[in-house]
């Protein structure tokens, strides 16, 4: 996914910048990361208070596999954005919004 497509998706907060992290991009808005996007997959931060709202309307956590040990699963603060939301603007919004709400919550710890 080219980053224009990345800006236009997350538009609804304004402009975003997007930088290259974990071998994906990360997006942030005044500096602070909201979103992360890997292959064709965007995602957005969450956190304990969102989370099961995340995950009841289908939001996958993203992880990675240790490198040691049990190669056991290693969970990221960002949750996938429903397939529906590519398409429905309004829906799209709502997701950033919910990774700009974490954003903020976590810049205040």
């Amino acid at each position: 996914m080219d980053d224009a497509r990345i800006a236009e998706y997350f538009a609804s907060v304004g402009q975003v910048s997007i930088r290259p992290v974990f071998g994906g991009k990360g997006i942030y808005l005044h500096g602070k990361i909201i979103g992360f996007q890997r292959k064709d997959e965007l995602l957005v931060k969450g956190d304990k208070k969102n989370a099961a709202k995340i995950e009841k309307a289908g939001g996958t956590r993203m992880f990675y596999r240790s490198r040691k040990g049990h190669r056991q699963k290693v969970y990221l603060p960002y949750w996938s954005v429903p397939k529906s939301a590519y398409d429905d603007a309004e829906e799209m919004a709502r997701w950033v919004k919910i990774g700009v709400e974490a954003s903020k919550r976590s810049s205040k710890k």
